[in-house]
């Protein structure tokens, strides 16, 4: 609580909007409740008869070693005249603590609700992939909802209709090729499964299956630098504060105990530098204008909302390609190819992984098909196998990426704090510092959005600091 005071004078008026560095003269420091600032006479007003001086008043807890000043008041203008006497009172207002300094901030985004019919039709086959992989690609290959039947006339030996292909309503062939499939699937996933325990594979797509969760907990760190303190209306013009976007952390416990694990909170954490993105090819770094209102409680930190260049589509793509295929299907140190993108995840569901360096996978495909099931008096060839194959792989995987990637085309990502919910502001040691904005427990929320042809898209996100300097 403010006990202490200290009153200066300034000769002349008119300080109070830039108090000068030095005061004509200074009370001692006396009891805020019982004391008062006197003087008996004033410099030259013997002379000078009239004097006009501006009057400040700084307060603080006496308890405060370094007698760090938290509240001021200011009365400009203030006449007293030789032998009469002077009453001035004067409020002390709370000081707004320092922002100047730099804050690593996390954010974490939902990056899959609310997506454009178009995209979140790609970005539920990718997720399908993960929660029922056999019967989704065969999907691809031949729902012509996705580009077109990429499989040509090979879809009308796995599916009993073309026009509305459904899992389990298989063609001629469809469920010797599913079972081809499945037979290597579970081989990508042999580090998971110990053994041969089919219910046990199963299980991992309970646990690994839900790709959506993981997309709707993206997380990116980021570091905002203020270069100096707000201004008296608690206003920060642009490019006071800059934000520097420099991490993506993707959480992946599958495999892992992390109840058991020195941190669980960072159990699994998957974190990369965001110009290794593919896609990402510069700095995500913007200036910003931000404003301090005062709050009860304390004060909170509304930022306009300004334009990022985040590269959206392309994070959601990364994230996909070269963290969750690789993390579940299989990331190289066993030897084998690593599943990094679409085509590879294609080859290896269909051929399994030794193949995908060779380049022979389409081949392995047809003639597994043929081995399987003849080839029905020469209707069925290696050549319209392996050609649906290598059109799935190609275009394909094409239609995948270029969808999420098509998020980056057409407008710059916006993101600020939504208008009537500023970011909480705290100073948590009482040193006058702003030290946190936000907590774990009570994130800030940004009101970000990106158009989409058209479609207006608002991601939910939130963020928090974890520490500050």
């Amino acid at each position: 609580m403010l006990d202490t005071a200290k009153v200066k004078l300034f000769k002349g008026g008119g300080a109070c909007e830039n108090i000068p560095p030095t005061a004509t003269t200074s009370s001692s420091e006396f009891p805020m409740l019982s004391g008062q600032a006197r003087w008996k006479k004033l410099p030259g007003l013997e002379q000078e008869l009239v004097q006009t001086y501006s009057i400040l008043a700084e307060c603080w807890i006496g308890s405060d070693m370094d007698k760090r000043v938290r509240a001021m008041g200011c009365k400009d203008d203030v006449t007293v005249e030789y032998g009469g006497s002077r009453y001035v009172e004067i409020d002390c207002t709370d000081i707004m603590p320092s922002i100047k300094g730099s804050y690593e901030l996390s954010s974490t985004f939902d990056l899959v609700s609310g997506l454009p019919p178009q995209v979140a039709k790609v970005v539920n086959v990718i997720i399908g992939f993960f929660q029922s992989p056999t019967g989704q690609i065969l999907l691809l290959m031949c729902h012509p909802d996705f580009g077109g039947v990429i499989g040509g006339d090979f879809c009308g030996w796995i599916f009993a209709d073309t026009q509305d292909p459904k899992i389990g309503e298989w063609g001629t062939i469809g469920g010797v090729v599913t079972g081809i499939i499945d037979a290597l699937l579970m081989g990508l996933l042999q580090r998971y499964c110990p053994g041969d325990d089919p219910e046990l594979c199963t299980n991992i797509f309970k646990g690994a299956g839900d790709v959506g969760t993981i997309l709707k907990k993206f997380r990116l760190k980021s570091t905002m630098t203020c270069s100096q303190d707000a201004d008296k209306n608690g206003l920060l013009p642009m490019g006071v504060c800059h934000e520097n976007w420099h991490t993506v952390v993707l959480k992946w416990t599958l495999g892992l105990d992390c109840e058991n694990s020195p941190d669980p909170d960072t159990c699994g954490e998957i974190g990369l530098n965001m110009t290794s993105i593919d896609g990402v090819d510069e700095a995500v770094y913007a200036d910003i204008e931000a404003q301090i209102i005062t709050a009860k409680p304390g004060y909170k930190l509304a930022i306009s909302k300004h334009p990022l260049n985040l590269k959206y589509g392309a994070l959601i793509n990364f994230a996909i390609e070269k963290i969750l295929l690789p993390q579940l299907f299989g990331d190289g140190r066993d030897g084998l190819a690593a599943v990094d993108s679409y085509e590879d995840l294609i080859y290896a569901l269909l051929a399994g992984r030794a193949c995908i360096n060779s380049g022979t996978c389409c081949d392995v495909f047809a003639e597994s098909v043929l081995d399987k099931t003849g080839d029905f008096g020469g209707f069925l060839t290696k050549g319209l196998i392996s050609g649906a194959c290598d059109a799935l792989a190609t275009a394909g995987a094409t239609y995948l990426r270029n969808t999420l990637l098509g998020l980056d085309t057409t407008s710059r990502f916006l993101i600020g704090t939504p208008l009537d919910d500023p970011c909480q502001l705290h100073d948590h040691d009482n040193n006058m510092k702003f030290d946190a904005l936000g907590s774990k427990t009570k994130p800030c929320n940004w009101d970000a959005s990106l158009d989409v042809g058209g479609y207006l898209y608002d991601p939910k996100g939130t963020f928090y600091s974890t520490s500050s300097k």
